[in-house]
């Protein structure tokens, strides 16, 4: 039996079948000692939504991603993906903070 196990996730949950919510996990640093936040999971998702991105053909289905507060983001999607959950471990996340000051 295949189970997602999380990393910068706790958990997931389909609110209903074109929503999904993800709590991340709280006390996750970066290389510079900066938070994870929520604020950087949108950032780094809404990058590898965007078509220079070889990811984001992997993601086209979602609408849009937000945050909903400094650990929770949701998705809501264009059609129901069942598989949204397993499609994350390809994403990497980055410090918007990071990313913005060196022009990534």
């Amino acid at each position: 039996k295949f189970e997602l196990e999380g990393s910068l996730a706790v958990s997931w949950q389909a609110l209903n079948p074109t929503t999904w919510r993800f709590k991340l996990r709280p006390g996750v640093v970066f290389h510079d000692g900066a938070p994870f936040t929520a604020d950087d999971a949108v950032f780094s998702l809404e990058r590898a939504m965007a078509p220079p991105s070889q990811r984001s053909f992997q993601l086209k289905g979602i609408s849009a991603v937000k945050k909903v507060d400094d650990t929770t983001i949701e998705f809501q999607l264009a059609t129901p993906d069942a598989v949204l959950p397993n499609k994350m471990v390809l994403i990497a996340m980055m410090s918007k903070a990071w990313a913005q000051k060196h022009g990534i």
